[in-house]
């Protein structure tokens, strides 16, 4: 399940205006800093992530969203069997705005963006509301954040925060409504500590 994020757009726009305001040029898209390791004849893993993997504590850059929660993290909090083994998809570069998004099956959608720090990261978040259908329900959780129904009849969990000179914001949909409104708040969180 793919879909459009509204947030990509506007990080762009308001990281793209205050830029150019400034008369910075777009930095360059982020290389790869996998490590090297020496020729194997077996094939690498496939990119996934359990809860028994090493979570990052806010890492000086982003290179994947998997990372910063598990399939079993994400069932385990909203307490539900479906299954949802995390899969990293392609980075998407736009600019001076990154996204890295994981998918947790037909669950739910994970997307990280990281923008430069001339921003808020409520204002992006902010941005978003626009998307919301009915209550906006807020967090307490980061800057700006807040949990609300998309068009699409999606769950939608919004926070960020800035750190390592970046606006970094957490995005998680979630496909099947109503699993349970009172375990966002401490998922956001979990997330959010580590980006």
């Amino acid at each position: 399940m793919h879909r459009s994020r509204g947030l990509v757009t506007a990080a762009c726009l308001l990281a793209c205006a205050a830029g150019c305001s400034q008369g910075t040029t777009a930095a360059p898209p982020p290389v790869s800093t996998a490590p090297s390791s020496p020729a194997s004849s077996t094939p690498p893993p496939p990119t996934t992530t359990t809860s028994a993997v090493t979570r990052p504590a806010s890492p000086a850059k982003l290179t994947e969203a998997c990372a910063f929660l598990g399939g079993e993290e994400i069932t385990s909090a909203l307490g539900t069997s479906l299954p949802a083994q995390a899969h990293e998809e392609p980075s998407k570069v736009d600019g001076v705005v990154t996204n890295f998004q994981c998918t947790y099956g037909d669950l739910a959608l994970l997307t990280v963006t990281a923008v430069p720090d001339d921003v808020t990261p409520k204002s992006l978040t902010d941005q978003q509301r626009k998307r919301c259908t009915g209550a906006i329900t807020p967090m307490a959780v980061g800057s700006g954040g807040y949990f609300c129904r998309t068009p699409e009849g999606f769950e939608e969990i919004l926070t960020g925060k800035t750190v390592h000179r970046q606006v970094r914001i957490l995005d998680l949909t979630l496909f099947v409504p109503g699993n349970r409104p009172d375990a966002y708040p401490a998922l956001a969180k979990l997330v959010l500590d580590r980006l």
